[in-house]
């Protein structure tokens, strides 16, 4: 017997646009540009609306606060408000947390999926899937599914464009967001 696929889930063509996610997120790295940590809602390498979250840069020596960090409630209202956003846009419900590093799962990963999927049964609606996407790869933390590549190389003259256009919407989005990590920021592209 088959098993049961969930609502707005169509594998193949879900791998194929979390690969081109990750070839974006490649690009922007490998234009010197920091990966700003986002939570997002919609396809992947498609439409979507999108949260940055509070990163502590670098060479700062200012101590970094991360209000979601140690509040489960507030990543469940950001959850929400972004789920809110999404329906409004109109845009699939997948989500993910675009991040530097590996595609390893870290706590805060674990919490922004329990908080997506808690605000998503609060509002009576459905993530279909929820992501970990780096600069490497992918992980589906529910499933243990993942994707990574040492060198990821995109084909095709239609396909690089579409991944430039992606790498630069996803750069413009994150130095345009001034307010990082307030949900008056979240954005659509």
């Amino acid at each position: 017997m088959p098993t049961p696929r969930r609502p707005g889930r169509d594998p193949e063509r879900l791998a194929a646009d979390l690969r081109l996610e990750v070839a974006a997120l490649g690009r922007l790295h490998l234009h010197g540009s920091r990966i700003t940590r986002s939570l997002q809602v919609g396809r992947p390498a498609g439409p979507r609306v999108s949260l940055a979250l509070p990163t502590r840069p670098s060479h700062s020596r200012v101590p970094h606060h991360d209000p979601y960090a140690d509040d489960p409630a507030l990543r469940r209202d950001a959850a929400a408000r972004l789920l809110e956003a999404a329906v409004a846009a109109g845009v699939a419900r997948h989500a993910w947390l675009a991040r530097d590093g590996e595609v390893d799962l870290h706590d805060s990963d674990l919490a922004w999926d329990a908080a997506l999927r808690a605000a998503a049964a609060e509002a009576g609606l459905e993530v279909a899937t929820f992501h970990v996407v780096t600069r490497h790869g992918w992980r589906e933390p529910a499933t243990g599914d993942e994707q990574q590549w040492t060198r990821l190389r995109v084909r095709g003259r239609h396909t690089g464009a579409h991944v430039e256009r992606l790498a630069d919407a996803l750069r413009d989005a994150a130095q345009s967001q001034v307010c990082t990590g307030s949900l008056v920021c979240i954005r659509s592209a």
